[in-house]
């Protein structure tokens, strides 16, 4: 996809929900082009379906798909309510969709930039098994509530959002240990090298998608390829 490509959707989606030319997303500029990703007829909206086609090509199965999508959507309209930018949970609206925020780890600060001495911070802080440069399922879990819990103690806006922040948090950070997680010492893990960029690439995503369509047209030459995607198809 092309800079020009990417400019094009940003500009079509604040033409198509009518922003403001001074509203600006509170997330960095990679995560607004992320949700570009699934918006793939470019009216500025991401249908319930829309969502499902972007995670099937990020890989998730179909059995996963449909849960996902669900909670994506209603867990941005529950937070977006409280937070009165009211967003549909039928159509998540671009660029509105990007000022939704959930109580997280704090890498995003309040002008929408990526902290890079945060990230290194958690890692550091939770990262014990691999010296602070991955994060095995355990640890994220651990970090999580860790910060979930700091964030609710901070405000009372961040404690109502706990019970819908849970559910964005688990699956923003189980999506990107899903497509990004590597394997060491036979533990699935998600390097810090792979947060980063899923904060500062704005193609991430696509990148993502390239790769595992590219590693099943491969596996499609023989018939054990072919059944491995089929199962994938469905599984993961």
């Amino acid at each position: 996809m092309t800079r020009q490509h990417v400019e094009g959707r940003r500009k079509h989606a604040s033409h198509e929900t009518g922003a403001l030319p001074e509203q600006k997303s509170t997330q960095p500029p990679a995560f607004n082009e992320h949700l570009a990703f699934f918006d793939r007829d470019e009216n500025g909206k991401i249908s319930l379906t829309e969502t499902v086609h972007g995670l099937e090509r990020l890989g998730f199965g179909y059995l996963l798909t449909v849960p996902g999508t669900a909670a994506i959507h209603v867990s941005v309209a529950l937070l977006g309510l409280v937070q009165a930018k009211p967003v549909s949970a039928r159509a998540l609206e671009l660029p509105k969709t990007g000022t939704v925020r959930h109580p997280d780890t704090r890498l995003i600060d309040e002008q929408g930039k990526f902290d890079e001495a945060r990230l290194d911070a958690l890692f550091r802080e939770h990262g014990k098994r691999f010296a602070g440069e991955a994060l095995t399922m355990s640890e994220i879990v651990r970090m999580l509530g860790a910060t979930l819990v700091s964030s609710a103690q901070r405000s009372l806006q961040d404690a109502l959002l706990m019970p819908t922040g849970i559910v964005a948090v688990a699956v923003e950070w189980g999506a990107l240990l899903w497509v990004a997680g590597q394997q060491r010492d036979g533990v699935p893990v998600l390097e810090k090298r792979a947060v980063h960029a899923f904060y500062t690439d704005a193609h991430f995503f696509d990148h993502v998608a390239e790769r595992l369509a590219k590693l099943r047209a491969e596996r499609a030459s023989t018939s054990l390829g072919r059944a491995r995607n089929f199962v994938q198809r469905w599984l993961a």
